[in-house]
């Protein structure tokens, strides 16, 4: 039997800078047939960090086990690698969520909330969002909304 998941949370993309432009790539919701490709998370998260982890959601982007799709209370301590969602395919799970911090090996996301957002981050911290490295982004669609993932060394982890 054909399953088809559409992974609306999470479609991830590269950053690609031309002269001063440096806008993220609009990531727009994606449909992967589980059966023929064996490995739609890798597929969707290519280019992220193997350390990298994650928690399943539902449609209305809740956690939850994705063996009884029951909300799940304890999502913040535990995640899932992108093989260990390619193993456990689940019509529960819609979508994925990028763990943040030390169970992801420190990868930390600054969150661009809307139009004059990158105006914002230029007044308090007197950096051009041009100026920050080329990085892996994503985005829910609606202008001006994205998230940048950076590796935060060891040593600054306690103090995020």
């Amino acid at each position: 039997m054909t399953q088809t998941l559409e992974a609306r949370a999470i479609a991830l993309v590269n950053l690609k800078r031309q002269g001063r432009e440096s806008k993220p790539v609009v990531a727009a919701k994606s449909e992967v047939d589980t059966s023929a490709s064996g490995s739609p998370w890798s597929a969707l998260l290519r280019g992220m960090p193997s350390d990298a982890r994650y928690t399943t959601l539902n449609d209305k982007k809740q956690p939850v086990n994705p063996t009884n799709g029951l909300l799940k209370k304890d999502w913040n301590q535990t995640g899932f690698s992108v093989d260990q969602l390619d193993q456990n395919h689940s019509h529960h799970v819609k979508a994925v969520g990028l763990m943040l911090g030390e169970l992801s090996g420190g990868i930390a996301a600054i969150d661009f909330d809307g139009p004059g957002s990158e105006e914002t981050f230029r007044h308090h911290l007197g950096h051009d969002v041009d100026e920050l490295p080329i990085t892996t982004t994503w985005s829910s669609g609606l202008p001006g909304r994205y998230q940048a993932a950076y590796r935060v060394p060891k040593d600054w982890w306690g103090r995020l």
